[in-house]
């Protein structure tokens, strides 16, 4: 008899500098490590959580076949990052999941998405889309907010600006005081999200399932 595969999807959002692309990045490498040990120790088991892990600014930009969010104006990106997302969220959802023919077929592989908005992506217009697809198909999409100070963001955007010799964030160009009222006014979308996370409970998430255990 085979066991019904569980599907979860989480959303990360947060203003820019707060970590999404960071903490993604994070888990899914030890998720591969993790994976790469248990087979060197002979270990050989089916993994409990099949990933889709998605940085949504990136899946827009190669969508577009675009180079930079300037490449083709904030606007049109904006436009590109909800299709995107739609169709990702979508394809997720109607797609069986792989099947891999040295594991035993009644055992059960969870799938997860998760994927790392933009700054600006969770919006009133998201945030519609979220529920409509919850509604259609059942289902309960999960958001969480990586709640960082702004003070903090603006350092690590400083940081990330010096070590790249150039501003990648388009938005740094207006200055750090259109940035902290940009972070206080996306602040109300960003708490419609099912859950937010301190500085100091991200530090403590280091794979998958421990950040799945605060959306149980």
């Amino acid at each position: 008899m085979h066991n019904l595969t569980i599907k979860k999807i989480i959303l990360l959002t947060g203003f820019m500098g707060s970590g999404k692309s960071f903490l993604l990045k994070k888990l899914l490498f030890n998720h591969k490590f993790n994976k790469i040990n248990k087979l060197k120790n002979k270990k050989i088991q089916m993994q409990t959580i099949q990933v889709q892990a998605i940085d949504l600014d990136l899946e827009t930009l190669q969508s577009a076949s675009a180079d930079s969010i300037e490449s083709i104006g904030l606007t049109n990106f904006r436009k590109k990052e909800y299709i995107t997302l739609k169709k990702v969220i979508k394809n997720f959802l109607i797609q069986e999941p792989q099947n891999n023919q040295q594991n035993d077929k009644n055992e059960q592989k969870d799938r997860l998405l998760i994927v790392a908005l933009g700054g600006g992506a969770l919006n009133k217009k998201t945030l519609s889309l979220i529920a409509k697809i919850n509604k259609d198909f059942n289902f309960a999409i999960r958001t969480i907010w990586l709640d960082i100070p702004f003070s903090v963001c603006y350092q690590r955007m400083l940081r990330d600006q010096k070590i790249n010799n150039s501003p990648i964030r388009p938005l740094m160009k207006k200055g750090k005081e259109y940035l902290k009222k940009l972070y206080e006014k996306r602040k109300y979308f960003y708490s419609q999200a099912n859950l937010k996370l301190s500085l100091e409970e991200i530090d403590k998430i280091h794979s998958f399932k421990e950040l799945l255990k605060y959306v149980r």
